[in-house]
């Protein structure tokens, strides 16, 4: 709300809003995708042979579902740092929590779990899929210092 207010020539991908939903949904299919590796690296003992793995869906399910929760605090400041904010929104946090809550459900319910074709994963495997998930925090905040670097270089 601090920010003025985009021209009405300018599209909705302006100012690099284009360039920002590229990447970070690049990095959340690649995390995704690292999640179901793994999982099916726990499942199978093995590189070799992708076709199902329910370890690896699991995985990669709750990376990508986790990834997203985590990803809206990203959301909440377009280049500044979201440490820096003096506010916190208790409606997201509550929203956060409720959807770890409700993700753990349709893995580790047994009617959830067979509706969905998710396998109960190991404590080990919920962990490498929640640091995952959380990496997504990390590497956008570092994009940020590096867009909020060439912007303050090209200001002057």
């Amino acid at each position: 709300m601090t920010c003025r207010p985009r021209r009405k020539e300018e599209g909705i991908f302006a100012g690099g809003m284009g360039l920002d939903i590229a990447y970070q949904g690049v990095l959340i299919a690649v995390l995704t995708l690292a999640a179901y590796y793994i999982g099916h690296y726990v499942e199978a003992r093995s590189w070799i042979g992708f076709e199902s793995s329910r370890d690896g869906m699991t995985m990669a399910f709750l990376t990508m579902s986790m990834a997203e929760i985590f990803h809206s605090y990203n959301g909440r400041s377009e280049r500044g740092s979201i440490f820096a904010l003096k506010s916190h929104n208790v409606f997201l946090l509550g929203a956060m929590i409720f959807s770890l809550i409700m993700t753990a459900a349709v893995i580790y319910v047994p009617f959830l779990s067979t509706a969905f074709g998710f396998a109960s994963i190991s404590f080990g495997e919920y962990c490498i899929a929640i640091g995952l998930a959380l990496l997504v925090i990390p590497v956008v905040e570092i994009v940020k210092v590096f867009q909020r670097l060439a912007t303050n270089r090209s200001s002057k």
